[in-house]
């Protein structure tokens, strides 16, 4: 019998990954105290680090099948699946009541295929799968469990987990249930966690939609779901002893669930209530909910964000406080971003800005102020990129508990108070500010500093036009005020009219504190800078052919939009970016370190192919068309290759001629090859000097001290070059159609065979 004993072959561990493409315009993005901002391209979820914008995690989850079917089947079947994340939140911070399993960064995430995974963000690994169809197991009722909408965390024992399905169901999670937490640690990642509560919104009778989860700043065991009519299901969990466990919610709300263990029982009550809804702004049928949220300075405060009006609701009194118009002016709204202080909203618009509403003093009523792109304007012909999702980040919240902390109860203030302090992101001058992270639609994350400051006079035209519809929202806020019996104590109808005189009106400032790119669209070919033995020789490397070409770690990677991104692959994050195709790009070569080759093609009206070819200097970003035809080729471009010193380069042609060029400062074509090339490839010339080759030689030496030579000392020995090291000859080797090879000669401007 005879062994193989050739070695198994080692398993490959990347090293890192990027983020992007954004699929199907879907991303879910969130912050978390520690200052961390997750947000998802595709199947996988990017953690950056707001300090340094670097990526500092990828969590990419298997596809939808892998996880089911075991097995090559499975895995073959489920190959090329694209499920993207929908949804995302982290985990609130600090130590877990339960002692036995100490609190460590865990992000929840929710894909379109219904699953949730719970991912421990520092190994990269799933610690939980929610699956979709044990929701439906296990909650008792039928329908179906669709895309994941939303996750929200909900204070338990230790933490329970809300998801939002497909705008129709609504589940909460144990994730330490008992069939969990008496998994093996092997088996830990597969024990499903229980449903102890669940609504299914298809088998009410309004098929109202959820839209969103709400919880509540003030009581974290509370939260809301809330329907696009004004649907509110308010969940509070009870903590108690042990009782009988079930599932309860289902098919409609104003019950309870509840799962019992050994030693503790959780237990969820649901209360319906229904929201009156204002008119539409202009006029007509009720809008519709985008979303929900509650206000962060007052209990039971609730902000119904709508596609034309903002409302503040008392829960308390379930009623209307107060009612803010959008200018007509302005896009829809998309985004409700509550910070800290109580005197400012921000508003994300469909068109990508953000807007800041000051509230009215002592009232609920908020006006318009002032509205900034988030994204700046290109100066070139791509439009500008949508802004996909919006959050703040709360690092006020945790700069104010850090602060409380340190400083004892009993330490007097100036003013001879004793504890407290400003609220956390307001200064003593009345300036306050919060940090926006928002996630554009090519795949770009956005760090802002959004300030806001007391403004020295009134405003203009277009502040007077906004001025004037918030006084018909506050007029419509007072009409809710009084329908709802006085719940809130809020002013009159005329006061809603009277503008925004009462109080000192502020303005923002955007500054933009840092941006993460990622890839705008998919990778379609990559070049890597090989340098050799012969490109650390003086005179042979560069096109230039007067420095050494030193190792970069960059990596040119070409996308189908018509972009370049140079990738450092030390940091493992974009370094620059070029937009330089209007078109797909073919392919990508570098030349030398610091030039880069690229070609597209398109159809010709007319017939025939436009091959656009490009030389782009990755230090000035300065790009050059060469080779301009006045007719459109018979044939597209079907390849580059570049010599290794850069200084010529081969473009291979689909049915026609390959063509050679001299790269200098203005390349100059110098034969046409009409051959059938199959297969080609550029060798290193031979070094006449064997002194070059010396690792120990005085010039070896010199050129290691010393990476980019400019000193007397590197000029003498570049001028010490023999004359046929000055002027060397490359070579490449070719196969044809019928297997014959054969070897080029280039040296200078002349082109000659092998053989001649």
């Amino acid at each position: 019998m005879v062994m193989d004993a050739s070695p198994a072959a080692a398993p490959l561990a990347a090293a890192g990954a990027l983020a992007g493409p954004v699929v199907d315009g879907v991303s879910a993005l969130d912050c978390s105290p520690q200052g961390l901002a997750a947000f998802s391209s595709g199947c996988a979820v990017s953690v950056v680090d707001l300090a340094s914008m670097q990526l500092v995690h990828t969590l990419v989850a298997p596809p939808p099948l892998a996880d089911r079917l075991a097995g090559a089947a499975g895995a073959a079947e489920a190959a090329g699946v694209v499920v993207p994340v929908t949804a995302a939140r982290f985990k609130p911070g600090g130590l877990d009541r339960d002692l036995a399993h100490l609190s460590s960064l865990q992000l929840a995430a929710g894909d379109r295929a219904g699953r949730v995974a719970v991912w421990e963000v520092v190994r990269e690994e799933v610690d939980r799968w929610l699956l979709p169809d044990r929701a439906l197991e296990q909650g008792g009722g039928g329908g179906a469990v669709g895309s994941v909408d939303a996750v929200e965390w909900v204070l338990g024992r230790p933490w329970l987990l809300a998801v939002l399905h497909a705008s129709c169901a609504a589940v909460v999670w144990d994730l330490t249930s008992s069939s969990a937490a008496t998994a093996s640690p092997a088996t830990a990642a597969t024990a499903s966690p229980r449903v102890i509560w669940r609504y299914d919104g298809s088998a009410s009778a309004t098929g109202e939609l959820l839209v969103s989860l709400a919880p509540d700043h003030h009581d974290p065991r509370r939260l809301c779901v809330h329907g696009s009519k004004g649907l509110v299901l308010a969940l509070h969990v009870a903590l108690g002893g042990a009782g009988k466990g079930g599932v309860g919610g289902t098919g409609g709300g104003g019950s309870s669930g509840g799962v019992a263990g050994k030693e503790r029982s959780v237990s969820i009550k649901s209360t319906t209530l229904q929201l009156p809804l204002p008119e539409g702004s202009g006029g007509g049928a009720s809008a519709s909910v985008i979303a929900c949220a509650f206000a962060p300075h007052t209990r039971d405060l609730l902000y119904a964000l709508m596609p034309r009006d903002i409302v503040c609701y008392d829960l308390h009194f379930g009623c209307a406080v107060a009612s803010s118009a959008v200018p007509r002016s302005l896009a829809r709204l998309t985004r409700l971003l509550l910070p800290p202080s109580s005197d400012v909203l921000y508003c994300l618009h469909a068109d990508g800005k953000l807007s800041m509403w000051q509230r009215k003093p002592g009232r609920q009523l908020y006006v318009i102020r002032t509205v900034e792109p988030l994204v700046p304007l290109p100066g070139t012909a791509p439009p500008s990129p949508g802004i996909l999702a919006a959050v703040l980040w709360p690092q006020p919240f945790r700069e104010a508990q850090l602060v409380l902390q340190a400083v004892p109860a009993t330490t007097p203030r100036p003013n001879g108070s004793l504890g407290g302090g400003v609220a956390a992101g307001v200064s003593a001058h009345g300036v306050s500010s919060c940090q926006v992270v928002c996630v554009s639609d090519d795949c770009k994350l956005w760090h802002w500093l959004a300030s806001t400051s007391p403004t020295a006079g009134g405003q203009g035209a277009q502040g007077d036009a906004e001025k004037g519809e918030g006084g018909e929202g506050g007029a419509r806020g007072g009409r809710g005020s009084g329908e709802g019996g006085g719940g809130a104590g809020e002013g009159s109808a005329g006061e809603g009219a009277s503008g925004a005189g009462d109080g000192v009106e502020v303005s923002m400032k955007l500054e933009l504190l840092g941006m993460f790119h990622g890839f705008s669209s998919a990778p379609t070919t990559l070049s890597v800078p090989a340098p050799s033995l012969f490109s650390c020789v003086p005179g042979l490397s560069t096109a230039t052919g007067s420095l050494p070409a030193a190792a970069v770690p960059l990596v040119a990677v070409a996308t189908q939009e018509g972009s370049i991104e140079l990738v450092d692959t030390a940091v493992h994050a974009i370094a620059a970016s070029f937009h330089l195709h209007d078109s797909m790009v073919r392919g990508v070569r570098w030349l030398g370190n610091t030039r880069l080759v690229s070609f597209s093609f398109t159809e010709a009206k007319g017939g025939g192919y436009e091959n656009r070819v490009l030389v782009t200097c990755i230090r000035s970003g300065e790009s050059r068309p060469f080779r301009q035809l006045q007719q459109p080729d018979k044939s597209p471009m079907r390849g580059l290759r570049a010599s290794p010193s850069g200084r010529y380069l081969l473009i291979l042609f689909r049915d026609a001629p390959a063509e050679v060029w001299a790269m200098t400062r203005t390349p100059q074509m110098l034969r046409s090859l009409a051959l059938p090339f199959t297969v080609m490839e550029w060798a290193l010339p031979p070094v006449h000097s064997p002194t070059l080759l010396d690792p120990h030689s005085a010039t070896q030496r010199q050129m290691h001290d010393d990476d980019f030579p400019s000193s007397p000392t590197s000029a003498a020995l570049l001028a010490a070059t023999p004359r046929s090291a000055s002027d060397p000859i490359e070579s490449f080797a070719f196969a044809l159609v019928n297997g014959s090879l054969g070897v080029f000669e280039l040296r200078g401007k002349r082109v000659r065979d092998f053989r001649s």
